[in-house]
């Protein structure tokens, strides 16, 4: 009896993590879509290769020109930008850590299933001597 209220806790709790996995993963789409928009935009402003604006390191440098030069509206969309990026990553990691969690209890139960089902051998019984 209590075996099954442990099978059916695991069951429950793996459901739950497929169903955050799943709302996260529709989260995350939508995040990677709102951002593409602004990089489009903020490609046309700074006139920067838009591939290259998935780069911490670059929205930092066009944060640094735009401050030079006054220009609010480009300070204003990168700083949006890597809040945006910032999340998208946060996302990313959150979402490999729950694949992880799961795929972590999928072998720690194929694991304890495989140690129900080795049986135990009476060698005594066997019709063949035993080395």
């Amino acid at each position: 009896m209590e075996e099954q209220e442990v099978e059916t806790a695991n069951v429950k709790d793996e459901d739950r993590k497929i169903a955050a996995l799943k709302v996260l993963q529709e989260m995350y789409s939508d995040m990677l879509n709102e951002y593409e928009r602004l990089v489009d935009e903020l490609a046309k402003l700074s006139r920067v290769n838009r591939n290259t604006l998935y780069n911490p390191a670059v929205l930092h440098e066009i944060e640094g020109s735009a401050h030079r030069k006054n220009f609010e509206q480009l300070l204003s969309l990168v700083w949006i930008a890597e809040s945006q990026l910032g999340d998208i990553i946060a996302m990313q990691r959150t979402v490999c850590m729950i694949k992880r969690s799961m795929a972590e209890g999928s072998i720690a139960n194929k694991e304890a299933t495989a140690e129900e089902k080795e049986r135990d051998i009476d060698h005594e019984k066997l019709p063949y001597g035993t080395i």
